[in-house]
């Protein structure tokens, strides 16, 4: 498969999915946040209206069809509904790759390594079906990029109370970097951050 433009969807309510194994796999992380735009409609013959509304906008959006690039789903342990709609998910939606990472809530010693093995199960299982090789230096690179990339938002974020940039225009830019190829979120940031500099506004 050429993996150029594309991405892996992201169904995560927290911030758990490490998005630096699937840089390192060659695709972009792609956070699906819903469309409030589209009625529930097919979503309704699985999922009762009482469920959440967000996790019930996904699934319309993702039974519609997803952005043609989108070639797997990653589905991370957040929230109830989260983690039984996943196997709703693998029957309805037409992707070939999906896997749910599990998220311990607890932060031991033993959560800690429960998580190294299923995060270590995420990279072998993205190896087989799309046949990269997740290396550790290709790990190193990606991990070096979004420390960067957090880094730059925590700078940019430090604007807000400078009354600089306002929550919303942060929360804008925060979305947008959890959609585009990193390198251009990268890009992005920088750009952001040096109009910042030099007093110009968003």
């Amino acid at each position: 498969m050429k993996k150029i433009g594309k991405k892996i969807g992201i169904v995560d309510s927290c911030v758990d999915t490490p998005e630096e194994i699937i840089i390192a796999a060659g695709f972009t992380p792609y956070r699906l946040f819903g469309d409030p735009t589209i009625e529930s409609d097919k979503v309704n013959e699985h999922i009762p209206p009482t469920h959440c509304v967000w996790t019930r906008n996904l699934l319309e959006l993702a039974i519609n069809k997803l952005d043609k690039d989108i070639v797997g789903i990653v589905t991370t342990h957040g929230c109830d509904r989260t983690n039984r709609e996943f196997d709703i998910w693998r029957e309805c939606v037409d992707i070939d790759f999906m896997y749910f990472l599990n998220s311990p809530r607890k932060r031991d010693e033993i959560a800690l390594n429960f998580f190294i093995n299923d995060m270590n199960e995420l990279i072998t299982q993205l190896e087989d079906h799309f046949k990269v090789k997740i290396t550790e230096d290709k790990l190193n690179e990606a991990i070096k990029k979004m420390n960067e990339i957090r880094k730059l938002l925590r700078e940019i974020s430090n604007y807000r109370s400078k009354a600089i940039i306002t929550g919303s225009e942060f929360h804008g830019l925060v979305k947008n970097v959890q959609q585009l190829n990193k390198d251009k979120a990268l890009d992005l940031l920088k750009s952001k951050q040096e109009n910042l500099k030099i007093g110009n506004h968003f």
